[in-house]
């Protein structure tokens, strides 16, 4: 999908039981989501179940610009083309973005906050977290990360 603001494929809320008994037991008192259509309805969706004192929309959780490749199928080959291709954000724009944001949020270590974002942003914080580059995360689904930064 990219960063073609398109709303949520579906809201079937049955889809996020499963996150969303992991985000009530996990007891977020802060919610950071994209600024994305599909972010935004997540988000809403979960503030509808869940009781999280603050919402801050956060622009560094914007998806990955694909530049020429937006909108086009997530595949290897594909992936491997964003690194060539010369309008998308490049890898190192991307993590210095991700850095960023951990860099902001390492002052409320103490607190649990919930990431509303996009399966590329986590996928790459998790590379620069040095956690398993190995994870995925799927529409509607919630992971708990500890940062120890």
């Amino acid at each position: 999908m990219g960063r073609y603001n398109l709303p949520l494929l579906s809201t079937d809320h049955d889809e996020f039981k499963e996150s969303i008994s992991l985000i009530k037991e996990w007891k977020p008192t802060k919610i950071y989501y994209s600024p994305l259509l599909r972010a935004i309805e997540t988000k809403n969706i979960i503030l509808n179940k869940v009781d999280i004192s603050k919402a801050i929309e956060c622009e560094d959780l914007i998806e990955r610009d694909f530049g020429s490749l937006e909108g086009k199928e997530k595949n290897e080959t594909n992936r491997k083309k964003i690194e060539l291709c010369s309008l998308a954000e490049s890898k190192t724009q991307f993590r210095e973005r991700i850095s960023k944001f951990l860099t902001m949020i390492e002052t409320e270590i103490d607190e649990s906050i919930l990431v509303v974002g996009h399966s590329s942003f986590f996928r790459e914080m998790m590379d620069v977290i040095s956690t398993s580059s190995s994870v995925s995360i799927n529409c509607c689904e919630a992971k708990v990360v500890e940062l120890n930064v």
